[in-house]
């Protein structure tokens, strides 16, 4: 997940994390191990939703697929 500062700049947040475990065979790993990952969601009227993830390639740009904004039409 990131989110914005006062200086517009993107910084990763990390409150309350969903444990979704979808990865088989995975291992937990450390945020700090790998910075560049951004958790996209999407607050919709009364809740917060997991829509994809995304690539950090710029202080204030990150990368995804499209199809984690199908939702918007």
């Amino acid at each position: 997940e990131i989110s914005r500062d006062k200086s517009n700049r993107y910084k990763a947040t990390l409150e309350n994390p969903q444990d979704k475990k979808r990865i088989i065979g995975g291992q937990p790993a450390d945020i700090k191990q790998h910075p560049y990952v951004a958790f996209m969601i999407v607050y919709f009227s009364s809740h917060w939703e997991f829509k994809g993830d995304a690539g950090i390639i710029g202080e204030y740009w990150a990368i995804t697929a499209a199809h984690c904004f199908d939702f918007m039409g």
